[in-house]
């Protein structure tokens, strides 16, 4: 955790690095993948395979199965979703330049 931060507001800038890092790491695959970037590091080395799996062509089943609640299962997961409120904050002019927050002990 980063001190006085609000766990909200860090997991929303870990999730604008993670958006940043991705967007880097797709720049270095495309470079390594079209050969344009080498491949051997001082402290690592990228390999390049072909993976290859099975996929299910659903829409070729037919409707008597597709459309068959038995042969479906639901599954739930919990989603943690973030709303980035800093254009709330710039455009609030009661707001102070500098907002202290006291560190969150959850």
């Amino acid at each position: 955790m980063l001190p006085n931060m609000h766990p909200a507001d860090e997991l929303s800038l870990v999730r604008s690095e993670m958006r940043k890092l991705r967007a880097r790491e797709a720049v270095l695959r495309k470079g390594f993948l079209n050969g344009k970037l080498p491949r051997d590091g001082t402290i690592a080395r990228v390999d390049l395979m072909v993976q290859r799996r099975r996929l299910l062509q659903r829409d070729r089943l037919p409707p008597e199965i597709a459309n068959n609640p038995k042969y479906w299962q639901l599954r739930e997961s919990q989603v943690v979703t973030v709303e980035d409120r800093s254009i709330e904050w710039e455009e609030d002019p009661g707001l102070d330049d500098l907002m202290v927050i006291e560190p969150f002990e959850g």
